[in-house]
């Protein structure tokens, strides 16, 4: 746990500038995320600039709608100090309404820029991933988003300082005394996310490659994350359960799995929105025997 990398010192202003993990980790995901997005766009004959305006978008509606939902889900953490409703750098954001939000926000501007809300959305999707990845570093190096306790033997289990929330609800909990020095041993959940995130990742930019209707790489990502998702937040002890013995996420997980399979099964049915092929992709087998056809019948 290191929620302060380090701190530039500013004798001449008397000031002390803190650079924290949590926000160190999300800049580094939007840029890697926004190149990415640029270059796949420019393959896709899209300006790269527009994609760099939606990254703007999708960066500041992502953060205020994943903080907003944060504090709604725990609204009596804030009660009477409404003041660290704003306190975005110890962490606290909830992804999903993150997501929601930045996708309305994004398919306003490129609706309004009338260029294809589908293409836009699909070319952000990886972007999106990586995105969360370096999120969720962010996440394990400020200590929030914590696991439930392990086995001690469990290689990759961690034990979170006496400062960390960790260590808090154990204390609440009764599962420490007040003289322990560190947490009992619990899964790094937020690691998990950030290796299904980079997972996703890799899996979307292969997706995309072959993708033949709009819409279909945001439907895959909103299924398989759904999935890992659900799955994590079982290992999760942060969280606090609905009166259905699910977590928020993981019934706005089941949602969204059921919106992304809906769009795929469309699409399937219908033939959906056709997708262009980007520049540079390799052609099928029967696009290049059609292509050689062609050419034979030019030399002809």
């Amino acid at each position: 746990m290191r929620p302060r990398l380090f701190e530039i010192h500013l004798p001449f202003l008397h000031w002390t500038l803190p650079v924290n993990s949590y926000g160190t980790m999300m800049v580094i995901g939007f840029l890697i995320g926004v190149y990415l997005a640029c270059r796949r766009a420019k393959r896709m004959g899209i300006d790269p600039n527009l994609m760099t305006d939606v990254g703007m978008i999708a960066i500041i509606s992502g953060i205020l709608g994943a903080r907003i939902f944060f504090v709604i889900e725990y609204y009596k953490d804030f009660s009477g100090n409404w003041i660290e409703a704003i306190r975005i750098d110890k962490g606290g954001l909830v992804f999903y309404g993150g997501f929601f939000a930045a996708v309305v926000c994004v398919s306003y501007y490129v609706w309004r820029k009338k260029q294809s809300m589908a293409d836009i959305l699909d070319i952000s999707t990886p972007s999106l991933a990586v995105g969360l990845a370096f999120t969720r570093i962010g996440c394990f190096l400020n200590g929030c988003c914590w696991g439930k306790v392990c086995s001690a033997a469990l290689p990759w289990a961690v034990y979170f300082p006496q400062n960390s929330g960790t260590f808090k609800q154990q204390i609440e909990d009764k599962l420490l005394s007040g003289a322990a020095m560190h947490s009992l041993p619990v899964h790094p959940t937020q690691i998990y996310e950030s290796l299904a995130a980079f997972g996703l990742f890799f899996v979307t930019t292969w997706l995309f490659r072959y993708r033949k209707r709009k819409g279909d790489i945001l439907a895959a990502f909103a299924v398989l994350y759904s999935v890992a998702r659900f799955l994590i937040e079982c290992l999760r002890a942060d969280n606090e359960y609905q009166f259905d013995g699910l977590t928020m996420s993981q019934n706005i997980g089941i949602l969204v799995f059921i919106l992304g399979i809906a769009w795929l099964v469309w699409g399937k049915l219908t033939g959906g929105l056709p997708a262009a092929v980007p520049t540079g992709v390799a052609k099928t087998n029967g696009q290049r025997s059609r292509g050689a056809e062609e050419q034979r019948r030019k030399e002809c």
